[in-house]
């Protein structure tokens, strides 16, 4: 921020630092300047606050038509409300040149033949194709899951029964004929 030499006086040495700081920032330098800066502009609103409530207080009044008593304070609260408001454009311009590179070089990356395609992005895909459809990969992959289950079930008893037969030495037919006669019973 360009200041005049009036301007420049109502500030110490590191805010003149602060605010004159030129030329292409990293953003975690930026934010930490912006913070500053805020701190410093609240600074100043709450000192002219509590100016003028001391000035109303005493009856005394502004000095004059044009305020002179907080005139001070008041300009430094606007140059730093002025410099912060840059500091955040910078910020937003940033973070949008950011942005576009970014998803030009996605971009980039998903175009270029005999490169492998992203897992997690294919499978967002899926799930974004699937949800709004209502039918998909995962409503049918549920289903059959559920139905691979009963049959591995009964699989799994059918073979215990087999076993438990041959332990026995009962015939298979008169053991699975027992259990489809106890199953009857209950």
């Amino acid at each position: 921020m360009r200041l005049t030499k009036s301007q420049s006086a109502l500030f110490n040495a590191r805010e003149l630092r602060l605010l004159t700081a030129k030329g292409p920032r990293e953003v975690s330098d930026l934010a930490t300047a912006i913070r500053q800066v805020r701190d410093l502009r609240d600074k100043q609103r709450d000192l002219l606050q509590r100016q003028d409530k001391r000035l109303a207080r005493s009856g005394a009044g502004r000095v004059g038509a044009s305020g002179v008593a907080n005139e001070r304070t008041a300009a430094k609260e606007r140059l730093l409300d002025e410099a912060l408001d840059e500091m955040q454009q910078e910020l937003r311009r940033i973070d949008q040149e950011s942005t576009q590179a970014c998803r030009e070089l996605l971009d980039d990356e998903d175009s270029v033949p005999g490169r492998r395609a992203n897992p997690q992005k294919a499978s967002k895909r899926a799930a974004k194709k699937s949800a709004s459809t209502g039918t998909g990969r995962a409503a049918k992959k549920s289903t059959t899951s559920a139905a691979a289950k009963k049959g591995a079930g009964a699989a799994t008893k059918k073979s215990a029964t087999k076993r438990t037969a041959a332990k026995k030495g009962v015939s298979k037919k008169s053991a699975s004929k027992k259990t489809a006669s106890k199953k009857r019973s209950a």
